[in-house]
C-alpha cells in the first residue's frame, strides 16, 4: 500500500503543471512531459538491455549516459524549460546513433533512431526555420557518416555478419515501439485538452456552474426532444448592497455558497447555469408545477438557513425564485421569460420567497 502510495505521489508531482503556463504551452508541456516519460523507460528497458547482449563497452557506456541525460531533461522540464529540456533528449538520441553506428556498423540499425530525432523535432515548439535547420542539418551529419564510414573506415567492434539482421530487427522494433508510444500520446494530450477546452467554454469558471451558453445548449437539446421539463429563475436578495459593504471578493464567496446549496437541494440530472451577476437559472427535467415548487421552496429556505462565512463575517442570506413548466405551446424562451417574470413579482412582494403563478396587479 506504501509503494503504490509512493507510486501515485511520483506520477502526481511528475504531471503537475508550473502556473502561468498559456494553452500553447500547456499543451507542449503536457507533450513532452510524456514523451520524456516514454524516452527514459525505453533508455532503461530496451536500449540499455541491447547494449549489454551485444556487449559493447562504448554503446553500454553511450545507454548509460543516455539514460543519465533523459533523467535530466525530464528534470529540466519540470522546471518549465521545455525547449531546452528537448535539446537534451535530441543530443541523447544524436549520440546512441552516432555511438552505434560507429561501434556496430551501417547494417546494424542504429539508424533508426534517426527517425526519433524526427519526431522529436516535429513535435517540439521550435519555429519552423528551426525544425527545417535542424532536420537539414541531422541529414547531412548522417550522410557525412555513411560515406565517411563506407570509404574511410568501418565499425570500431565489428559484429557477427549473420547477426546484423537481427540486431537491426531489435533496433527496429524499439524505435516503433518508442514512436508509436510518442505520438499515441501526444494525440492522447490533444483529446485531453480539447475536452478541457470545451468544458471550460460551457462552465462558469468562478462558481463551477454552468455558463449561459452550456445551460441554455443544455436546455435547448432537452426542449426539442418534447418532453417536460421546469425552470427556476434565482436571484440572490441585496446582492448590490452585500458587494458594497464587504467587497467583492465576499460576493464571490456568496455566489459560490450558492451553488453549493443549490447542489444540495436538486437532483443528480438538475443542471445549474449562472445566466448574470448574481442570477442562476435551475432546469429541472421532468418536473411538474408541484414538484418544482416543492423544490423552490426548499432550496429558497435551505439558503435561508445556511448562513455563508467569508473572513470571520458569518453573512445570511436570502435568495428569490421565479417558477415555470413547459407547455406545448410554449418556446424554451417564453418559459424562461415566463419564469424571470415569475422572479420579480417575488422581488416586489418583499423578496425571500418563491413565484410560480402570475398574480393580477390591480
Amino acid at each position: 500500500m506504501n509503494a503504490g502510495r509512493i507510486t501515485w505521489n511520483f506520477f502526481r508531482r511528475l504531471f503537475k503543471l508550473p502556473p502561468g503556463l498559456s494553452v500553447q504551452k500547456r499543451r507542449q508541456y503536457e507533450t513532452f512531459i510524456h514523451i520524456h516519460l516514454i524516452a527514459v523507460l525505453a533508455l532503461a528497458l530496451l536500449v540499455t538491455p541491447l547494449a549489454v547482449w551485444l556487449g559493447g563497452w562504448p554503446l553500454i557506456w553511450g545507454a548509460g549516459a543516455g539514460l543519465a541525460g533523459g533523467v535530466g531533461a525530464l528534470w529540466v522540464h519540470q522546471h518549465g524549460y521545455i525547449n531546452a529540456s528537448v535539446v537534451i533528449l535530441l543530443s541523447v538520441f544524436t549520440a546512441l546513433t552516432l555511438i552505434g553506428m560507429l561501434t556496430y556498423g551501417m547494417l546494424s540499425g542504429f539508424d533508426y533512431y534517426f527517425l526519433l530525432i524526427i519526431v522529436v523535432i516535429y513535435l517540439s515548439d521550435f519555429s519552423s526555420l528551426t525544425k527545417a535547420i535542424c532536420t537539414a542539418g541531422f541529414l547531412l551529419s548522417m550522410s557525412g557518416l555513411y560515406l565517411y564510414m563506407h570509404i574511410c573506415a568501418g565499425p570500431l567492434s565489428l559484429v557477427a555478419l549473420d547477426m546484423h539482421p537481427l540486431v537491426s530487427i531489435l533496433n527496429l522494433i524499439v524505435v516503433t515501439l518508442v514512436a508509436g508510444a510518442m505520438l499515441t500520446c501526444v494525440g492522447r494530450v490533444a483529446r485531453h485538452l480539447e475536452y478541457l477546452y470545451r468544458n471550460s467554454a460551457a462552465y462558469d469558471s468562478l462558481t463551477g456552474a454552468l455558463n449561459r451558453r452550456g445551460i441554455m445548449a443544455k436546455s435547448e437539446c432537452y426542449h426539442r426532444q418534447g418532453w417536460s421539463y421546469a425552470v427556476m429563475v434565482i436571484d440572490v436578495d441585496y446582492f448590490k448592497k452585500i458587494n458594497d459593504i464587504y467587497g467583492h471578493a465576499c460576493g464571490d464567496e456568496v455566489l459560490r455558497h450558492l451553488v453549493k446549496c443549490m447542489r444540495e437541494s436538486l437532483r443528480e440530472g438538475d443542471a445549474i447555469g449562472r445566466i448574470g451577476g448574481e442570477e442562476f437559472l435551475v432546469f429541472l427535467r421532468e418536473m411538474p408545477l408541484g414538484g418544482a415548487v416543492f423544490i423552490g421552496e426548499r432550496l429558497r429556505s435551505r439558503v435561508e438557513k445556511t448562513p455563508c462565512s467569508v473572513n470571520g463575517v458569518t453573512l445570511r442570506i436570502t435568495v428569490s425564485v421565479g417558477i415555470a413548466v413547459s407547455g406545448a405551446d410554449l418556446s424554451l424562451s417564453a418559459v424562461i421569460e415566463q419564469a424571470d417574470r415569475r422572479l420579480y413579482q417575488a422581488k416586489r412582494c418583499g423578496r425571500n420567497r418563491s413565484v410560480a403563478h402570475d398574480t393580477v396587479e390591480a
